[in-house]
């Protein structure tokens, strides 16, 4: 029989959650730290799904330049932007991996490939921040400076942090009288 280990995140973001209601960004920066440190990742952002803009805004990163912050400002809602890993994360609602970025089907033939090297992002994961009805409410992404195999453990690992996320954003942004109920059902 084979067992398997799971880590678990731990740490600040785990543990402060009646302190974000007041500080979401410090929320997020939370996340995006805990994502980055237990991933191995070098670089990470969390991105926003904002309505006026029409799609995903970046709301907090580490380690990226201006190019890159400039490139990705928005990505688009509409579905005709699925040239990213953020952007077919946002059409199918799923995690997306890319091992290798200069060689994957996302970015091939697109001007992201080159904005991705240039700021030293090789290999990428995208993990949707959903709500309770499976609403995207934003992405979750981090960036390696090598190709690497990104393993279904580390999708599990990061989906834990993105959804622990998603419930203190939805909490976060709710009234008093609007606390997070269980999904009926």
């Amino acid at each position: 029989m084979e067992v398997v280990v799971t880590r678990r995140p731990r740490g600040r973001f785990f543990d402060a959650a009646s302190a974000y209601r007041a500080d979401p960004t410090s929320m997020l920066e939370d996340a995006l730290d805990t994502a980055v440190r237990h991933s191995g990742a070098q670089r990470g952002n969390v991105q926003l799904l904002d309505p006026q803009a029409g799609g995903l805004q970046i709301a907090v990163q580490r380690g990226f330049e201006k190019a890159f912050l400039d490139f990705f400002r928005v990505v688009p809602a509409d579905g005709d932007d699925a040239s990213s890993a953020c952007g077919r994360a946002l059409s199918s609602g799923r995690a997306v991996r890319v091992p290798n970025v200069a060689a994957s089907s996302v970015f091939a033939g697109t001007a992201g490939l080159g904005v991705m090297l240039e700021a030293g992002a090789r290999a990428c994961m995208s993990t949707p921040l959903t709500d309770r009805t499976g609403q995207v409410l934003g992405m979750l992404s981090v960036h390696y400076e090598r190709p690497q195999a990104i393993t279904v453990a580390d999708q599990r690992l990061q989906s834990v942090i993105a959804e622990r996320a998603a419930v203190l954003l939805t909490t976060a942004t709710s009234g008093p009288d609007d606390e997070l109920m269980p999904a009926a059902g």
